[in-house]
């Protein structure tokens, strides 16, 4: 219960707008280990957390584009050593949004693309800096041509979500006069 509590105070009273980027980061990145941590991720107040340490993330990647920590033309050895964990943000928001509770296909679906995005553009970034050789075309290719497809997809999974209710009530129903009998 006490980790709970820590969790909430960690960003209930944080100014957004007004805490220097290292804080917030440090904020963040605690809130979603936290979240890590947790095993309710289907309550409520998982996914206020989880919305409010997105919120803080997001603010952070705007604060780190705006400084321009990152470069395409640096190498690794031109980023000082504080300035390095930055690098996790797009993988930390990656990992929030694919945590979205939502039963409609459509939402999770968008949530899933979204995060896609924060990876992808995790692996860009670690990749311009040579922190590792993994060729990332099939991801980028992937990232557009997904958008073209999302009615298509969207439909046949919540077509698939019915079936798939339909299917559990048949079960239940199939079930429960097992037991009358």
């Amino acid at each position: 219960m006490l980790k709970n509590i820590n969790m909430e105070n960690l960003l209930d009273n944080i100014d957004i707008e007004n805490t220097r980027l290292s804080d917030l980061f440090d904020k963040g990145w605690q809130s979603q280990r936290n979240l890590y941590k947790s095993s309710d991720e289907s309550s409520e107040t998982y996914d206020t957390r989880r919305k409010k340490t997105i919120e803080v993330l997001e603010k952070c990647k705007f604060m780190i584009d705006e400084l321009s920590l990152f470069s395409e033309n640096e190498g690794i050895e031109e980023i000082s050593t504080s300035e390095l964990r930055y690098f996790l943000n797009d993988a930390l928001l990656g990992w929030l949004t694919s945590k979205i509770n939502s039963a409609k296909p459509d939402i999770r679906l968008k949530a899933l693309r979204e995060s896609h995005h924060h990876f992808v553009r995790f692996l860009r970034q670690t990749k311009n800096y040579d922190l590792h050789k993994y060729s990332l075309a099939q991801y980028e290719h992937s990232e557009t041509n997904n958008f073209n497809r999302n009615s298509e997809i969207s439909s046949d999974l919540t077509s698939n979500h019915t079936s798939s209710n339909k299917q559990a009530e048949f079960d239940k129903n199939l079930l429960n006069s097992a037991y009358d009998r």
